[in-house]
């Protein structure tokens, strides 16, 4: 669907209207939508698994990734809606997610597309405005979406030099995902997570012991 769920998750009746129209108007500028049923509600039933079909993928650029959070300007936050870009091979633009998510990324070893793809929207507040909590929100989701889709067109027109070097990031952060590069990152933040709260443990109770 065109519509992310984060735009629904809190409005104004006030402005609901206008904001509606905005959102119809932002979606008709897409030429494809998908809209997958997903069985049941609950986190455990296995839909965050799912993958479009891959004839999808195949028949598309690259990916628009609609982050769950960006309420958060002081918190970073990032879930699995980019792995499914990245196994099936696919470019991708995160959008409506906390600030400096694409390092987060970066962290577990995976390349994004600096240089190819512009990646200011993960440094600049004007991309990430996707909630409308209050009156004075609905402004701003408006100007978000609108910047969203200046990017998407801008991303659409790399010429075919820029295009083949996205597509060698693609096919690193493919073999990455896949030949388990991932998952020994994943491994390594966990010990070091783990060495910290240790540490933090120990002090904690040295300090005790000293009084």
């Amino acid at each position: 669907s065109c519509f992310p769920s984060v735009f629904l998750r809190s409005f104004i009746e006030k402005s609901w209207d206008r904001v509606w129209e905005e959102m119809k108007d932002f979606c008709g500028q897409f030429p494809k939508f998908l809209d997958l049923k997903l069985d049941g509600g609950a986190e455990d039933e296995g839909k965050d698994q799912m993958f479009a079909p891959k004839a999808l993928y195949d028949s598309t650029k690259f990916s628009i990734v609609f982050e769950s959070s960006s309420a958060h300007d002081t918190e970073t936050f990032l879930t699995e809606k980019l792995l499914k870009p990245i196994y099936r091979g696919h470019p991708f633009i995160l959008v409506c997610g906390t600030r400096n998510a694409l390092a987060i990324l970066r962290s577990f070893g995976f390349k994004t597309f600096h240089g190819m793809i512009d990646e200011k929207y993960d440094t600049k507040q004007k991309f990430r405005h996707c909630t409308i909590r209050e009156k004075r929100d609905s402004g701003k989701v408006v100007r978000s979406l609108k910047k969203i889709v200046e990017l998407v067109k801008r991303t659409v027109q790399l010429d075919k030099q820029d295009w083949n070097r996205v597509e060698k990031v693609v096919r690193f952060n493919q073999w990455h995902i896949r030949c388990n590069g991932f998952r020994k990152k994943l491994i390594e933040h966990s010990r070091a997570i783990h060495r910290v709260v240790l540490d933090k443990q120990l002090t904690d109770t040295n300090g005790k012991a000293g009084k």
